[in-house]
């Protein structure tokens, strides 16, 4: 079974530098943020590693986006084995 990670606030920084230590432990990588020029070169540093990993663009303030991705990305694995809360906000 794959491991499943979501990691919030993952498009630089101490997120992506999180992102790529699960990635070298075999973790399924949703990487979040809300910035897409950020994410397109986080994404490229993370299948330069071999990471299999997916950009999900949402705002973690509003709580329906969140619970929209968390669901669909539970529907499409199953489960998430870890959740890291990288991002902030005011919310």
């Amino acid at each position: 079974m794959k491991k499943i990670a979501l990691i919030t606030g993952a498009t630089g920084g101490i997120g992506l530098g999180t992102a790529k230590a699960l990635a070298k432990d075999g973790y399924t990588l949703f990487i979040n943020g809300i910035d897409d020029a950020a994410a397109e070169v986080a994404m490229k540093e993370l299948h330069d590693l071999g990471a299999e990993a997916e950009y999900v663009k949402f705002d973690v303030t509003d709580e329906e986006a969140v619970n929209i991705n968390v669901k669909a990305i539970g529907e499409k694995y199953g489960h998430i084995d870890v959740l890291v809360k990288n991002a902030g906000g005011l919310g």
